[in-house]
């Protein structure tokens, strides 16, 4: 009966699966925090020599002046400090962060799991340096350890859906990582409303209906769902305006429509929380008759999760419900600018980029221009290119700087 138990036994930490599981699977954008990875060794265990990787989202190292925010695991002390521990007595792990530098504010590069070497990517590893650990073990990853003193780890500071960790594993120390298929991810979440924004178009015209945008944002300007009524009065000018908005469907903006009367100009207020939030439109001119020219307001620049030094999604709307614009270019980088990117626009997302910018074109209303930046190598710099329509696909025909003359490479 005891060789059948022993038996049962070895059979159950052969087949056992490893898994990964985060705790919290959450935060609040901008905020110090601790989260931990937790590894739960599966019936190949994990021996003297082995070791563990682990990737967060690239949103989860962004930091401002379009800079990495350090980890670190040398001084537990400090900000972004990173520990590991084993839950077996008697087993020493060693915690490293792949490519650790002392910038605080990071703009180098490192290669991740995912084969990407870019300025967000930070592995850490955890190595067992004596011991074993068999089935049913754990490994955690503490980000943000605060034992030490240290502040914590911040969460991302754009506001995101869920996004996948990775995490992968070399149980014997032959140096072969094998990634771990799990579901376990982060999702950053934006904080308490601290501002109200309101926009408006700069040219007006009597009888013309018009838009204003409003929008309540964290401290980090993530749009953040509102359940309160909002207030708008007219502060100048004579204008047909609702007295109140409601914000739907859990977003953090809405648009009001209102129609001004005469001419002269207008400014408009919204605010809510007993006054606490409040905020000016932007002061609008309104002719009697439509001008030959109008002002418009747009942005020519921007980057997103395609480009090596952009994170987060969703941007054509950002641009048009919360930041007010008129019309907008997302000009992420184009593949070949230096050797280990490997984001970009090329062949692989061009079609999906052009396709996103022609869904959220609305003509009078909000206008995408198709562009990117090419990205050359020094001396050349990068300059931003944009079209005058719909570009097509990836074309043969090249230009005098090698690059294709309706796409980025």
């Amino acid at each position: 009966m005891t060789f059948f138990v022993s038996l049962l036994m070895v059979l159950h930490a052969v087949v056992q699966a490893e898994s990964v599981r985060v705790e919290p699977s959450d935060g609040i954008a901008g905020h110090f925090g601790t989260w931990t990875v937790t590894y739960e060794v599966g019936g190949r265990g994990l021996r003297t020599g082995g070791a563990l990787r682990v990737q967060l989202p690239d949103t989860w190292h962004a930091g401002e002046r379009n800079s990495a925010n350090r980890l670190q695991a040398t001084d537990p002390a400090d900000d972004h400090y990173v520990s590991a521990r084993a839950s077996r007595a008697g087993v020493r792990v060693v915690t490293s962060v792949e490519s650790e530098t002392e910038n605080y504010l990071v703009k180098s590069f490192r290669k991740g799991l995912d084969g990407r070497e870019e300025r967000y990517v930070f592995v850490v590893r955890a190595t067992i340096e004596a011991g074993e650990l068999v089935a049913g073990d754990t490994i955690d990853v503490v980000y943000g350890d605060r034992s030490g003193g240290s502040r914590g780890m911040r969460a991302a500071i754009v506001s995101t859906t869920p996004e996948p960790i990775l995490v992968a594993v070399d149980p014997d120390g032959s140096g072969r990582f094998d990634l771990i298929d799990h579901d376990a991810t982060l999702v950053s979440e934006s904080g308490v409303a601290a501002e109200l924004l309101v926009a408006g178009p700069s040219t007006l015209v009597v009888g013309e209906p018009a838009e204003l945008h409003i929008a309540a944002v964290d401290p980090y300007a993530n749009p953040v769902p509102l359940r309160e009524v909002v207030n708008l009065r007219v502060l100048q000018g004579d204008v047909d305006l609702p007295s109140t908005a409601r914000f739907l469907d859990g977003r953090g903006y809405q648009t009001v429509t209102f129609t001004p009367r005469r001419e002269g100009i207008v400014r408009l207020e919204a605010d809510t929380r007993a006054r606490l939030l409040r905020a000016r439109s932007n002061p609008m001119q309104v002719f009697g008759e439509a001008p030959e020219a109008r002002i418009y307001w747009g942005d020519l620049h921007s980057h997103t999760r395609h480009s090596f030094d952009g994170v987060g999604t969703g941007i054509f709307d950002y641009a048009r419900y919360v930041s007010g614009l008129d019309f907008h270019a997302v000009t992420d980088h184009s593949q070949a600018a230096v050797a280990g990117f490997t984001r970009g626009l090329g062949p692989h997302v061009w079609a999906e980029h052009r396709a996103e910018t022609d869904a959220h074109n609305a003509p009078g209303e909000f206008v995408t221009l198709h562009a990117y930046e090419a990205s050359f190598q020094a001396p050349h710099g990068h300059h931003n290119v944009y079209f005058r329509g719909t570009p097509g696909g990836r074309s043969s025909r090249r230009n005098a700087s090698g690059y294709p003359s309706c796409g980025p490479p």
